[in-house]
């Protein structure tokens, strides 16, 4: 029995969600990666995906904003790792949509603000 079941996050969240889709593709359907940090461990992230049976995928949203940045790292290190899962995706046959947010920075107002929007691409017909 397939579920229905969706997951978000945002950041190592978005990284945590990226994973449990690959793990549990038939559970976590339909799933949203804010602003993430797929650098972390972008190695074992891509290849996860590409080992992963995700035929079960309904929708997979990610994004990053064109401002992201931490105490350690800037946002030309979050958008090459974030377009780097999209050349990666972009090859398989997951329904999924990719966004760079112009002047997004990396905190809980700008997530809050796309959120809605995500939510519509997750679950329209």
């Amino acid at each position: 029995m397939q579920s229905d079941t969706a997951m978000a996050g945002s950041s190592s969240g978005g990284v945590i969600s990226t994973y449990a889709m690959c793990r549990y593709p038939s559970i976590f359907t339909r799933v949203a990666a804010l602003s993430n940090a797929y650098w972390l461990c972008q190695q074992e992230i891509e290849t996860l995906l590409e080992e992963s049976d995700l035929s079960d995928v309904k929708r997979f949203y990610f994004d990053v904003g064109t401002n992201e940045q931490t105490a350690t790292f800037g946002s030309d290190v979050y958008l090459h790792s974030n377009r780097s899962v999209k050349e990666l995706l972009d090859r398989t046959d997951v329904p999924h949509r990719f966004a760079i947010i112009e002047d997004a920075v990396h905190n809980e107002i700008a997530w809050r603000e796309r959120f809605p929007a995500i939510l519509r691409y997750l679950y329209e017909k």
